[in-house]
């Protein structure tokens, strides 16, 4: 029997690369409960036998923090790709250069 998935969906979007990934492979996952964020999926997967696709890092943090464990994907997934958008007019703005930069460099040391 297929383990009913926890979903990460903002903003209730459906679906992603992981049902793209598995598609591929004429499979798919059966979503048994949608999260609005990592921070509350946790709490609807620990005492279940449920399971949930999310980056590695989000993974070990999250098994640092709650009685979770990690097991591999059935299929590779590809990793993705972060970046930052701003309007024009916050360009040359040294407070949002601030930010957008000490956000680069968050990112960045958390990669390596």
């Amino acid at each position: 029997m297929a383990l009913g998935r926890g979903l990460v969906a903002p903003r209730e979007r459906p679906g992603g690369v992981v049902d793209v990934v598995l598609g591929a492979h004429r499979l798919a996952r059966r979503v048994a409960v949608r999260v609005p964020s990592f921070l509350v999926l946790p709490h609807v997967l620990r005492g279940t036998r449920r399971v949930a696709t999310v980056p590695v890092r989000m993974a070990r943090a999250l098994c640092r923090l709650h009685p979770l464990r990690t097991l591999r994907p059935p299929v590779p997934v590809p990793g993705c790709t972060l970046s930052q958008g701003w309007h024009e007019i916050h360009r040359r703005d040294p407070g949002h250069r601030w930010l957008r930069d000490l956000v680069s460099r968050e990112v960045r040391a958390a990669v390596l």
